[in-house]
């Protein structure tokens, strides 16, 4: 009697296990799928900043500007480099992504992981019609 409760617990132990791993597979791939989605999405072919963008830094859509004291601009790609989250916010004069914590300086390099990449350079040139620049996608 008392090896057939052992057995019978062995076997619940293992269809418990089983069932939360056929459970457990649509949400991985579920996960997978979004995970793909969001590090495959893209800055724009261009970024427009006008002309009184305030100095440090800030995000403008799909791009974090900085704009020194001497008027001159640097852009990155808001993307974060960890999983393609959309960097959300600017705190302490670094760019922060709202899904993990990471945060970049102004030169686009990594201040905090999980991301160990610095943020994509922009090219950024004037824009004559506006007063204000351009930030383009590097080919």
């Amino acid at each position: 009697m008392h090896v057939h409760l052992e057995k019978s617990a062995t076997r619940r132990r293992w269809l418990r296990q089983v069932l939360w791993g056929a459970a457990g597979l649509p949400l991985l791939g579920a996960l997978g799928a979004m995970l793909r989605k969001i590090q495959t999405r893209q800055v724009p072919s261009s970024v427009a900043i006008p002309m009184d963008v305030a100095e440090g830094l800030s995000i403008l859509g799909p791009a974090l500007v900085h704009r020194d004291p001497d008027g001159s601009i640097r852009a990155f790609s808001a993307q974060c480099t960890h999983l393609g989250c959309h960097l959300d916010r600017v705190a302490d004069g670094e760019g922060v992504c709202p899904c993990h914590g990471s945060r970049f300086h102004a030169d686009g390099s990594v201040a905090k992981g999980p991301a160990n990449r610095p943020l994509e350079a922009l090219k950024v040139e004037p824009d004559k019609a506006t007063g204000g620049w351009i930030a383009r996608v590097r080919a």
